[in-house]
Parts: structure tokens; sequence; C-alpha cells
């Protein structure tokens, strides 16, 4: 029986040995920000077991990796043989320009041995080494899980920690040690898979597989096998199960009585199910890296884009999926088919809460789908999916519903001038939705009705001219500049040199008999229609306002008055 912490070189085969050192360098390598693939295909894999990519978008060959599973080393009558085969493999690996290359052996190389790899270099640029027994050991001894995985004797683990779940917790401190020692253990049974357990108050265990390495299920794999009755499931339990199944995405817990059947194949340690359980299928953690989803024209030219996450990617037994989270509340998810260029892609929105802005960004691209003549996803420079929109599309989610459209776009205008932030409310009453929609009307030019300017007063100088007067007791237009505020969603957002207007106006004197005071005037419009508001400024130089409603889809709003024949006087007055 080995000892505890060493792993017995000299007595491993060569798929223990290349298990073991794979997964070290994995390791070793991630925890560098760098991304190391271990290779399928002893001898035909170009002179590489296991090589590195590092760069922005790990894309750039940095380190390859040869392992040797060559106990007696590759010295005397031993070099006759694997010399060749080392040199060959280094021939072979050189021509991929790799800026190091690292011969791994299971033990630790002779000065000779040492100083003959790193001939091979010649005037090459390229930086040679070797791993042996003493650089293994150490860099195992700093990964315990993996150290522990690669000694593990489940005999061993054990009588290691026999009696110690049976003492009486009395410190404070006893229970969490306890827990993080089992742990240890239960952690350390493979290098490729993590494990997350919990213990309910009814005693039922909870355990969750995490995977150490994202071809884990590939270097060991857990295979269940069991029949599901559909007829036991509801709707969205079929649809999360189908997506699972065929895509590998999403997640589903399954009812005891919807199970039968169940077999587990595997490692030793695998959970096994047993009667009673709820079996949940996927479930991984969240991924959250981060993209950009756009959509593209013919010359690849942005139509419109959106920052997203990576949430979830799998491969079912139809194909692959994909699963993004966008600002705005979007939602994406890719089904890619297996051998098939044909792809679906299926759009949510959930728009409550979000930032109106990004928001509508989100809308605008979904908009673009049909028109645009690709869809696709980046990192960085690199285009990670690209789909042709079109006939390869499946069924796209239709846009926001008319009112949250125009809602969402009323907030983003404003928030854009008033540069505040507004997110999109779950719901408005009628009087605060139509301030809004007034206020962006009066940002894009338009002149609106204004309901709250029903009736203006104003104090008329002592010295103003008897003529202009006079022209005041009978129709006519006026217009005032004004600074106005609008309350949008509690927040006052103000319009300098706003226009307050009427065509067809008519004043009443409040004090007719006194003429030593200032004269006071009401000035309502003609059959008591409210005043006009306007920007000026909002307008591109040479156009005119026109008066707008509101247009606010389900709202029922009265038609605009016809003033025609207005003959009067336009008077400008300070208010």
């Amino acid at each position: 029986m080995p000892v505890i912490g060493q792993v017995p070189w000299h007595q491993l085969d060569q798929p223990s040995f290349d298990r073991i050192v794979e997964a070290l360098l994995v390791r070793y390598h991630q925890e560098r920000g760098e991304h190391a693939d271990a290779l399928d295909g002893r001898g035909g894999d170009g002179g590489r077991d296991v090589d590195v990519h590092v760069g922005p978008d790990l894309e750039e060959l940095d380190t390859i990796y040869q392992l040797k599973f060559f106990p007696e080393g590759f010295s005397g009558d031993h070099g006759k043989s694997r010399r060749p085969q080392i040199k060959k493999s280094f021939e072979k690996a050189i021509k991929d320009r790799p800026r190091r290359w690292v011969l791994v052996i299971p033990r630790n190389a002779t000065p000779k041995e040492r100083q003959w790899v790193r001939a091979l270099a010649q005037k090459r640029k390229v930086e040679v080494a070797v791993w042996g027994r003493a650089k293994l050991d150490a860099e195992l001894a700093a990964r315990p899980d993996l150290l522990a995985a690669a000694t593990r004797d489940a005999l061993v683990d054990v009588m290691r920690i026999m009696g110690q779940e049976k003492a009486a917790l009395t410190g404070p401190g006893d229970l969490a040690e306890r827990l993080r020692d089992l742990h240890s253990v239960a952690n350390g049974r493979s290098a490729f898979w993590g494990s997350e357990f919990s213990v309910g108050a009814d005693g039922g265990v909870v355990e969750t597989l995490i995977a150490k390495r994202p071809d884990a299920h590939l270097r060991e794999p857990i295979v269940h096998t069991f029949n599901v009755f559909g007829d036991r499931l509801g709707q969205d339990e079929r649809t999360a199960l189908q997506l699972v199944a065929q895509y590998g995405i999403g997640s589903v817990a399954l009812p005891p009585d919807a199970i039968s059947d169940m077999k587990t194949t595997g490692p030793e340690w695998a959970p096994r199910p047993g009667a009673g359980d709820i079996i949940e299928l996927g479930g991984r953690p969240r991924l959250h890296d981060p993209v950009v989803v756009r959509t593209v024209d013919e010359d690849k030219v942005t139509i419109r884009s959106v920052r997203g996450w990576v949430e979830d990617v799998g491969e079912g037994g139809v194909g692959r999926g994909v699963v993004l989270e966008c600002s705005g509340g979007l939602g994406v998810t890719l089904l890619l088919n297996r051998g098939d260029s044909a792809a679906t892609l299926n759009v949510t929105q959930a728009m409550s809460g979000e930032n109106a802005q990004d928001a509508l960004q989100a809308i605008e691209l979904v908009e673009s789908i049909p028109t645009a003549t690709g869809f696709e996803v980046l990192r960085g420079s690199s285009v990670l999916i690209s789909l042709r929109t079109g006939p390869d599309v499946g069924p796209v989610v239709a846009s926001a519903p008319a009112y949250e459209r125009q809602l969402i776009e009323d907030l983003a205008v404003i928030a854009a001038y008033s540069r505040m932030p507004f997110d999109v409310p779950d719901s408005l009453t009628t009087h605060a939705r139509c301030e809004i929609r007034r206020l962006r009307l009066i940002l894009d030019g338009r002149a609106i009705l204004e309901p709250a300017f029903g009736r203006l007063t104003t104090t008329l100088r002592k010295d103003i001219p008897e003529r202009l007067r006079d022209s005041l007791g009978g129709e006519f237009a006026i217009a005032i500049t004004a600074s106005i505020s609008y309350d949008v969603m509690g927040q006052a957002i103000q319009v300098k040199d706003a226009v307050v207007y009427h065509p067809r106006a008519h004043g009443e004197y409040l004090n007719p008999t006194d003429e030593k005071a200032p004269s006071q005037m009401v000035i309502r419009g003609v059959d008591d229609s409210p005043f006009w508001v306007y920007a000026p400024g909002r307008l591109p130089d040479g156009e005119r306002s026109q008066l707008s409603t509101l247009d606010i889809p389900g709202f029922t709003e009265p038609p605009l008055p016809a003033y025609v024949g207005n003959n009067a006087t336009v008077v400008s007055l300070s208010h």
C-alpha cells in the first residue's frame, strides 16, 4: 500500500500516468489564466499530448508537453529505442512553433539525459525542459485534491476518519472541521469531479458533482440511464427535459413517480440515486462569460448590438445549446443541430426593472433580425457563433407589445436628454404615462395639448399701449416662453425655453373698474381648449412644430381641435 501523499510512479501503467499528469497540467495552467488541452490519439497528435494556449482570446500556442511513460529512463539499452521516439515527437511538435516544449517522464532525468533533451533545440528559438518525478510530486503536493485522487485508497480514507464522525462535537468549530475533513475526502475521489453536499433537517443528503475541468464528462463519464413517464410531468417539466436531453442546457427536477429502471455506470464512488430520490438534470453553475451579441448586414457591418453573457453551454442527443442573457432583459437560446446547418434562435424579453436605454437596444436588436443577414456572438475580436438569418433561423419571439415598446422608447429618449437613468416600471397610472409621453413629444420638437394649462393669469403693465390693450379684448394668438417641468416617475425633468401657445385665445380682465391698479387678465382658449406646449430649440432650422396627439396604444383621447380662419393678432407676453 503506498504512503499517503506519494504517487508510486514506478508502479503505474501508462494510462494511469497519462491521466494523472494530464489533470495536473490542465489545472496548473488554468490557475495561470491559460488554457491547456489534453489531446486524444497517441502517436497521431502531431507530437503533442497536452498543448497550452495563451493571449487575450487564448488562441496563441505557447507550450507543448510530450508525455513519455519511460520508468527506466532513456539511457543505455533503453535509449536505443526511446531517444528516437522523443526526437520524432519533438520534430513534429516544433513545426507548430511553440515557445516552449516540455518532456514529461515518471522518473528524474539523469544529467546526461537532460543535456541530450536540451540539445534537441539546437539553434531554434524554443525553450526545452524536462519534468520528472520531483517536479510532478511538488506540483501535486500544491493541489491536495489532485494528489488525493492520484493516491486514493478507499480503505485508507475510511480509516483516516474512522471514529471522528462518532466523536462528540463539543467545540464551536468541531462540526465545521469535521465537515471540511469529509469534503476533502469526497473532493479527492476524482481528479475530474468535485463534490458539494448538504444534510437537511430530515437527515436527507444532497450531493452535487462539480466538474473540475470542462472535459470531465469525457475523461471520467458518469452515466445514468432510466425511463421517464412523460404523462406524469407538467408541460414546463416536459419542455425543460427536452432541452436538457436534446441540447444539454437548462435543468429539470424529475419526481420519483416519473422515473423507473434507474441504472448508473461510472467510477465506484459515483453516487447511485435510490428509490424515492428526486433527480435533477442539468443545473450546472452559471458561466457568466461576457460577450457581444449583434446583427450584421451582408458586409458584416453591425446593425444593432447589445452586451451579453454566456450563461450555459451544453450538448445533448440532437445537438448543442447555448443560453445567453443580455442587457435590457433579453434572453437568447440557440439550438444548433448536429450535422445540420439549420439552427433555432429563440428570444425572450423580460423588461420590467431593466434600464430603459438598455431595453430599447435589446428591442431594436430583435426587430433587426428579420432584415439582417447574420446573427453573431463575439468574445473580444473572435466570433464564437455566426448564424445566417432568414430561412436558417427558427421562430423568433415577437418584439415587445406596442404599449411597452412606446413607453420604453419614450423613457430612453428622456434619459438621454436629462442624463438620468430610468428603469422600465411594472405599471403606471394613466396620468404618469401621459406625462412621459407629452415630454417625449416635446423633446422630438412636436407641439402637444397640455391640460395643465387650461388658463393663464397675467398682469399687464400700466403703460401698455391703449391699442394693444383694446386688442386683448377680442380673440388673439398668444405665445409665452417659459421653463416647464414634467414629472417622470418622481423625477422633475425641466424643459427650458418652452413655448406655451394658443392660436385662438381670449382674455378677461379681473379688475376692469380699478384704473389705479395694474390690470390682471385671465387668458383662456376658445371653447376652453387647452394651451399648446412645444420647444422650438428641439426643431431643426427651418422646420415648424406640428400639433400631435399622444397616440398611446390602448388609450382613447379626444381629436385635435379644428382651428380655422384664425386672423387674430399674435402677441408675445412675459409670464
